[in-house]
């Protein structure tokens, strides 16, 4: 689940991403547990029994909050040993979003309102709308890739997109 993946139990580190650094994703499973879990009495319950170490987690920085700490330099990400939660998003991509994401663009190309896709491998089809801004954010990440990274820190992401089987991604449908 996705929170067994961010439980530094599991993951061995402080933060979503690895102990680098907090980020943007560290924010969002923050809100997240705030917003849906831990201010109602039920769900907080079942969430501080099944996973209390990402309880503390979102205790600690509550008690944080205001205190505004110098954050930690990032560190790199090594391509070849990912935290859990990275290999948790990249193993539902392949068959749950780069299918729904080139039927999107095949949808945009054709200027249709809406798309049906297989959104989870299981060979029923489920009516989209279309919408621009996942093509965009695509093209937008293709583009920071070629103009932001280094030959051998490319040589990496190709290694890894190939080894998850996410080439797809890459390759636009025309």
């Amino acid at each position: 689940s996705l929170y067994q993946s961010v439980s530094p139990t599991n993951s061995g580190s402080v933060y979503v991403l690895g102990d680098g650094a907090p980020c943007a994703l560290d924010a969002v499973i923050m809100g997240s547990l705030w917003a849906h879990f831990l201010e109602d009495p039920t769900p907080n319950a079942i969430m501080r029994k099944n996973f209390p170490y990402v309880c503390r987690w979102a205790d600690s920085n509550i008690e944080m909050e205001n205190k505004y700490p110098e954050w930690p330099e990032h560190q790199e990400l090594d391509f070849e040993q990912l935290p859990p939660f990275f290999e948790l998003i990249l193993s539902k991509l392949e068959h749950r979003y780069i299918p729904i994401l080139n039927a999107n663009a095949r949808a945009l190309r054709e200027n249709l309102p809406a798309f049906q896709a297989d959104a989870f491998g299981t060979g029923n089809m489920t009516s989209f709308k279309t919408r621009e801004y996942p093509e965009k954010s695509r093209r937008l990440l293709i583009r920071w890739v070629d103009c932001n990274l280094s030959a051998p820190e490319r040589q990496k992401l190709n290694s890894l997109v190939q080894r998850k089987r996410l080439c797809a991604f890459f390759e636009v449908p025309s």
